[in-house]
């Protein structure tokens, strides 16, 4: 039972995921998330498709229900069918179940790795110009067409913009959630194109691999920011 100042520590808490449209779950801090959930055939199993998992999660599967999940640091996809599932750091602990690995494509979307790059954004968007630095590299690659966009902090608006050719159209996409998958919104990056993703003050220069593929795994496009 709450004390008094738990309960307002709490009716604050929660006021303040309604007035920023969402918030991590109060069980998973953003740098405790190890997984993602891909795909789970039972919605009795407690999660959902693009729930982020912290370590230490603790899942019962009945005997037949299937659960894909992606992990962020080893780039590891397991495939888990039944049993009690415990989430670690890099792979499940399964017991009385079973469990397929692979590794897919990745570029450690469990890493943050800038902050804000806003000033070689900007010199890149005006290059062509004299005194212009070349192109900035890149903070992640992806090996998928349609980022999946995960915020570590709240945003109205994910902006999109190609570097290497500053003409295109830039992209803008409304976020509500803590999850912003641009595939939803018919968005489609070209292969072997540069490009700033941004976010409020954070902004992150992407790479698409000239081999990425629509349909790709949820690790394979995943952007962390």
């Amino acid at each position: 039972m709450f004390t008094g100042n738990a309960l307002q520590i709490a009716h604050r808490a929660a006021a303040f995921c309604l007035a920023a449209t969402f918030c991590f779950p109060l069980t998973a801090r953003a740098a405790d998330i190890a997984a993602i959930v891909e795909t789970v055939s039972d919605p009795a199993a407690g999660v959902a498709p693009m729930d982020l998992l912290e370590k230490g999660r603790v899942i019962e599967l009945a005997d037949n229900t299937k659960l894909v999940l992606g992990y962020l640091l080893s780039c590891t996809r397991e495939t888990i069918t039944g049993g009690r599932v415990t989430v670690g750091a890099e792979k499940s602990t399964v017991e009385g179940g079973r469990r397929q690995a692979e590794e897919v494509d990745c570029d450690g979307g469990g890493a943050i790795r800038s902050n804000n790059r806003s000033n070689e954004i900007a010199g890149a968007v005006f290059r062509g110009k004299p005194n212009i630095p070349p192109l900035p590299k890149p903070d992640v690659t992806l090996f998928g067409l349609s980022p999946l966009i995960r915020l570590s902090v709240p945003s109205k608006t994910i902006r999109i913009r190609r570097l290497d050719k500053p003409h295109k159209k830039q992209v803008d996409l409304s976020a509500t959630g803590s999850l912003v998958d641009t595939a939803k919104a018919g968005v489609r990056l070209a292969p072997d194109g540069l490009y700033a993703i941004s976010s409020g003050a954070k902004a992150l220069i992407v790479k698409i691999s000239p081999l990425a593929e629509s349909g790709a795994p949820l690790l394979s496009r995943l952007v962390p920011m």
